[in-house]
């Protein structure tokens, strides 16, 4: 999601992506400076702000369930899945 929010975010680099992709030529150095664009650009805040919100939205539509420790292991399993950092 990071990346998909970057290539809308900056105009150019899904070309370049498709062009290191095609020619196989990624090197610590590219990936490095692809991971600071799409850091730089607010794309991983942003992701990151999406997972939060589509667990909050899961953990709502558990309330259709009845209370106990299958939901409760659903709810949990919601918000480590948004909460993770990597």
């Amino acid at each position: 999601l990071p990346l998909i929010e970057a290539c809308q975010r900056l105009p150019g680099l899904q070309e370049e992506l498709e062009a290191h992709l095609a020619a196989d030529d990624w090197d610590d150095a590219t990936l490095a400076r692809v991971v600071r664009r799409v850091r730089e650009c607010g794309a991983v805040a942003a992701a990151r702000a999406e997972a939060l919100r589509a667990a909050d939205e899961a953990r709502d539509a558990l309330a259709v369930l009845k209370p106990g420790p299958h939901r409760d292991a659903l709810a949990d399993l919601a918000g480590f899945a948004a909460d993770r950092i990597r």
